[in-house]
């Protein structure tokens, strides 16, 4: 009986690690890590997270991703960057997945994994190559993307409530919150959508590499 605990603990802390390899991507080495930061025109704090209702009645995201951290010896993506824009099919409902902006500075290789990993964890979001132009000041993230979107935000050392941070993403960690300075999206043939002074957050993230 002593040897089939032993046994059976044993197996079941296997199990256990096997677990947390497959679904916590720090543990394991085909990951990809970097910063992480998002803006919405909902107040602070933004309940879309907990509840799935958003405060605006035209919920529309901006998420970008900085890829600081890749190990792969294959297609790298260290230095690269995507953009994630999501929006709401209904008033006041919270946003999901529509487009994801790749750098153009990306090569096609990177453009193909950045595109499997949007798959992964974005849905059937479409993919799009765009020339981008980021800037660091201090607490101040800037984006721009000619003719298609304008992203500035500050960011505070302060964490965003628990009501917030205990249900964001699972592949997120160090939030902080933060305030729209402005957001403007307005691609061509599309009506321009514009918002400030409203919810910013940053943060850290990590990825597992997709399967290719």
């Amino acid at each position: 009986m002593v040897k089939f605990g032993l046994v059976f603990g044993m197996l079941a802390t296997v199990g256990f690690v096997l677990i947390l390899w497959q679904w916590y991507p720090a543990m394991r080495r085909d990951s990809i890590s970097g910063l992480w930061s998002d803006a919405c025109p909902c107040h602070v704090p933004c309940l879309c997270w907990r509840t799935g209702s958003s405060s605006s009645p035209n919920c529309f995201n901006v998420n970008l991703y900085r890829i600081t951290q890749d190990e792969s010896h294959t297609t790298n993506l260290r230095g690269s960057q995507f953009v994630v824009i999501e929006s709401s099919d209904a008033p006041y409902a919270a946003p999901f997945p529509q487009t994801v902006f790749v750098d153009s500075s990306a090569s096609p290789d990177q453009v193909r994994v950045i595109t499997a990993l949007a798959e992964k964890y974005f849905a059937h979001a479409k993919v799009i190559r765009q020339p981008m132009v980021y800037r660091e000041n201090g607490n101040n993230q800037q984006l721009e993307i000619p003719n298609v979107l304008s992203y500035n935000i500050q960011i505070s050392e302060a964490p965003p409530k628990n009501e917030v941070s205990d249900f964001l993403y699972h592949w997120l960690t160090n939030p902080k919150q933060g305030i729209v300075t402005k957001v403007w999206y307005g691609p061509p043939g599309q009506q321009a959508i514009q918002y400030s002074g409203t919810n910013a957050l940053k943060g850290e993230f990590r990825m597992l590499r997709p399967s290719l």
